[in-house]
């Protein structure tokens, strides 16, 4: 599985310069219009290099593709590295799933402390 750049692993989080933000926003909105015209394999490449460019929605549709099985080989331990880089974005979908991950032990331990801290952060961020 491919690895977003985010040198240091957990806990050290890159910062994105706006070149960037702005490259992987263009990639995140340019993959959403490939996956209405059917264009499957253009939208999971899209939305990957957005998602390792830091755009947060970007990680969430990924971390959905790799839960599911949607346009990638199901994965429940990548959907859950996704959902965890766009909730430590504050995302609060991705918070949300990540959530639900420890809640039902989808690729992660189950762990009603953890699954509350996802739901509490995603509740915060407008989720409810």
């Amino acid at each position: 599985s491919a690895s977003p750049s985010t040198p240091g692993g957990q806990g050290s989080r890159r910062v994105y310069t706006k070149s960037e933000q702005s490259r992987a926003a263009k990639n995140f909105e340019a993959g959403k219009k490939a996956k209405a015209r059917g264009d499957r394999k253009k939208a999971i490449s899209l939305f990957r290099k957005a998602a390792e460019l830091g755009n947060a929605p970007a990680q969430y549709a990924m971390g959905m593709a790799y839960r599911y099985g949607r346009l990638v080989e199901e994965d429940k331990e990548e959907s859950v590295r996704w959902f965890r880089l766009g909730a430590e974005q504050n995302h609060a979908p991705s918070a949300h799933e990540l959530g639900y991950a420890y809640l039902l032990g989808w690729g992660v331990p189950i762990s009603d402390s953890e699954s509350g801290k996802w739901f509490r952060l995603a509740e915060a961020h407008g989720l409810s």
